[in-house]
């Protein structure tokens, strides 16, 4: 027992001395980093202004909405299920488990696409998509053509120059 115990004290003052011992990773992660950090790294001219504008402007006004209202209608459907099954009288069987069963399937339904559509402007519109759409129109490259067929890019940046 007590050599059991020495060690995994020796385990533990070796682990703690490797921990001490490595460098402290300094570096902020890309999910850390701010609108205000992009412009002050990348903004070159206006269309890089108005390219990460537009791509924090789009992960704000769209993600948290399709979040809550997907949680919201699982969360709605899940609640439903029990109320209509106490609700019903012992002949009602048959209309409560219909009535579980459609709300259950409705709210699938709808909680499926709108997490699919989360999925899709969350990576979409990840700022580190937006560090390479960055690197790649300050290198020379341009705009990507996925970006240049958004309509609503054009006409953020029909606004953004009215300015």
């Amino acid at each position: 027992m007590l050599k059991q115990l020495s060690s995994f004290v020796l385990l533990l003052l070796i682990c703690f001395k490797a921990n001490a011992t490595t460098p402290i990773d300094t570096t902020i992660k890309l999910k850390a980093r701010s609108q205000a950090w992009f412009h002050q790294q990348y903004r070159t001219d206006n269309t890089s202004k108005a390219l990460i504008d537009f791509f924090f402007i789009k992960r704000e006004n769209n993600l948290l909405p399709m979040l809550v209202l997907s949680a919201a209608t699982v969360a709605l459907s899940i609640v439903a299920i029990p109320r209509a099954s106490l609700e019903s009288s012992p002949g009602d069987n048959a209309y409560a488990a219909l009535i579980d069963v459609f709300s259950l399937v409705a709210g699938v339904l709808i909680a499926v696409p709108l997490t699919i559509l989360f999925i899709f402007i969350y990576t979409r519109y990840s700022r580190k998509r937006l560090m390479r759409t960055l690197s790649g129109y300050q290198s020379g490259k341009g705009l990507p053509k996925w970006l240049e067929k958004t309509p609503t890019w054009k006409k953020f940046v029909a606004v953004y120059n009215s300015k």
